[in-house]
């Protein structure tokens, strides 16, 4: 094997251009699927950096009293949290914004302090200093500076500039201005705010409504956690799982959180890793067109060489070798070369595109790498090589030594294909053995652990509810059941599957079953389907199985179905999932049922 490595080594060397013209396609290849991971990396960072700066940081914001952040701090997702609360307002005498025409003076925590940047002077120490917003230096009349005493006449005045003032009682207290902070977001996101913040740090009473920024440890399930955590506080959650925040009390960072791969109705980093994978797809089939001409050649050229190994007894393994040897050679160096040459020139574009929006851009772009944004673009390449050398490595593997020295064979390329293992795969092993009437050995992913059992398999059914497939067997006179994608491995036995004519009786009941759920009674029902928004078809498609399934059409806006259901409760299950699109017209006391658990659940809600 040291002898083919050091040939092929020596062969390398000796066609430096052709090498050479190989390294560089894998190179740029290389530089260009890296370079778009970067670019993509880069994008995202500066993303999150922009919402963050307009935002916040933030996963959810709740608007409670201060007795329940005990709730939020107890919490074992939670990493930090910081808070503010309005303390009330002063009026000014000369502003040149008209719009503002107030200061907002707000009580805060030590944590929501260290969230502000920091211009001048130091952060507040008591609830007698306060730190100045520089929107407030900047835009009026009063020439502001560390070390003032700023006397305010605290009151309750409107909070936007369109409310007229009326009778507003104040209370004056003398603040020590300490020092003076960049704009924070909860001043800058509202466009018809009117009030230029100061912050103190003070503690609220216990009755007082302060607004909490929560961050959990990760933002993996931040939602659920989100969720969660609102209910511990007492906050509602409307029936569809969408917080309920109609009243401003529960407000999530969403486009932060999509930034970290979360989201409740889109995940930007699922899209942009789709957008990737399909844009590497594309790069990768030119790849290995180009890629897979240089390996096909080298074959060509060391065809006879080949031939003469062949010959003297090196096998076909040992000859693939040497292919798939010389593509890792020019495979490291060319992909190394390539992540190089894409760190360069997409910092060389990120430099360039800084300078030239430097004044359009409000946080400059920094380069960034983002792990699967690189991982992904390297196993692609590594990918494209294989193939690129599969089909040579595969013909070199077979010549043979007189059609070497004829040197009279082409190079084709022939297209591959791949089978699948997964659900479809098991259910054929099944269902052979079925055909076979023999046992079949599983390893099975229990919730107890890993079993390894040999049962006979007997029927293979989809349960509507559940959306899963399932192996039934009879055991001991009883049905048993397993999910097939728990099933780890599947062997079919030559033992003889024992099943009594008894116990294949227990089968009739799966052309009435709904579910797993089995109340060992049928029932006749009859369902009132609505047409619109294609629910009846979607429906009709569903049930296409259903041996007993009806369909009458009504008129244009119904049709009835009618069946004969095994699993009251598995029907039941379903049935939520549509609403008021599907209502129950037979038996009675089932739609009575569905009726009452109806104004239940919006009895939950009116509360």
């Amino acid at each position: 094997m040291k002898i083919l490595n050091k040939l092929t080594i020596k062969h390398l060397t000796l066609n430096k251009k052709r090498t050479i013209t190989t390294i560089i396609g894998i190179c740029l290849s290389t530089a260009l699927m890296v370079g778009i991971g970067l670019l993509c990396s880069t994008v995202r960072d500066s993303m999150i950096k922009s919402s963050i700066k307009n935002d916040g940081r933030y996963t959810v914001m709740y608007n409670v009293p201060s007795s329940k952040l005990k709730i939020i701090e107890s919490d074992n997702d939670v990493k930090d949290y910081y808070y503010y609360y309005h303390i009330g307002y002063h009026k000014l005498d000369k502003v040149t914004n008209e719009f503002k025409p107030y200061i907002d003076i707000m009580g805060v925590d030590k944590n929501f302090l260290n969230e502000l940047t920091l211009l001048e002077g130091r952060l507040p120490r008591n609830n007698n200093e306060v730190i100045v917003s520089e929107t407030l230096i900047g835009n009026s009349e009063h020439k502001i500076k560390v070390g003032d005493k700023l006397t305010l006449n605290i009151g309750d005045y409107p909070t936007y500039y369109t409310e007229e003032e009326v009778n507003v009682e104040t209370t004056k207290k003398e603040y020590t201005v300490v020092g003076i902070n960049e704009r924070y977001v909860t001043e800058a996101q509202y466009a018809y705010y009117s009030g230029y913040q100061v912050y103190t740090l003070d503690t609220p009473s216990s009755d007082t409504s302060v607004v909490a920024f929560v961050n959990f440890k990760s933002f993996k399930n931040a939602y659920k956690k989100g969720d969660k955590l609102t209910k511990e506080l007492g906050l509602d959650v409307s029936g569809s799982g969408v917080l309920d925040s109609i009243d401003g009390n529960v407000t999530y960072n969403d486009y932060l959180i999509s930034m970290y791969g979360e989201s409740r109705y889109e995940n930007i980093i699922g899209s942009i890793s789709g957008m990737l994978a399909i844009i590497l797809s594309l790069i990768s089939i030119g790849c290995i067109m180009v890629i897979y001409n240089s390996f096909a050649i080298s074959v060509m050229e060391r065809k006879k060489q080949f031939g003469l190994f062949a010959s003297i007894g090196t096998t076909r393994k040992q000859l693939r070798h040497t292919v798939f040897f010389e593509a890792l050679i020019v495979g490291t160096i060319g992909i190394i070369l390539g992540i190089i040459s894409a760190y360069i020139g997409i910092g060389t574009v990120i430099l360039i595109v800084n300078n030239l929006l430097k004044n359009a851009i409000n946080i400059p772009l920094e380069l960034c790498t983002y792990p699967l944004f690189i991982i992904i673009p390297v196993i692609f390449m590594i990918i494209t090589i294989i193939l690129s050398a599969f089909i040579p490595a595969r013909r070199a593997s077979r010549v043979s030594p007189i059609r070497a020295i004829k040197q009279n064979d082409d190079i084709k390329i022939k297209r591959l294909y791949a089978d699948d293992v997964g659900i479809c795969g098991k259910v054929i092993i099944i269902q052979n053995a079925m055909n076979k009437n023999v046992n079949v050995k599983i390893r099975y992913n229990s919730k107890q652990g890993i079993l390894n059992k040999e049962i006979p398999p007997v029927k293979i059914v989809k349960f509507i509810d559940k959306n899963l497939f399932y192996l039934i067997s009879i055991e001991n006179g009883e049905l048993a059941y397993y999910r097939i994608d728990r099933m780890i491995d599947i062997q079919i036995t030559k033992t003889k599957s024992i099943i009594s004519d008894e116990d294949l009786k227990l089968l009739d009941l799966f052309d009435y079953s709904w579910g797993m759920d089995n109340d060992g009674n049928i029932t006749d029902i009859k369902l009132r389907i609505s047409k619109t928004a294609k629910v009846a078809e979607k429906i009709k498609f569903e049930l296409r199985n259903r041996k007993y399934g009806v369909w009458e059409d009504v008129d244009e806006n119904y049709c009835y179905y009618t069946d004969k259901i095994l699993g009251v409760g598995s029907f039941k299950a379903w049935l939520r999932n549509y609403g008021s699109s599907v209502m129950v017209m037979e038996p009675i006391s089932l739609a009575e049922e569905m009726y009452d658990a109806a104004l239940k659940k919006r009895e939950v809600y009116l509360k």
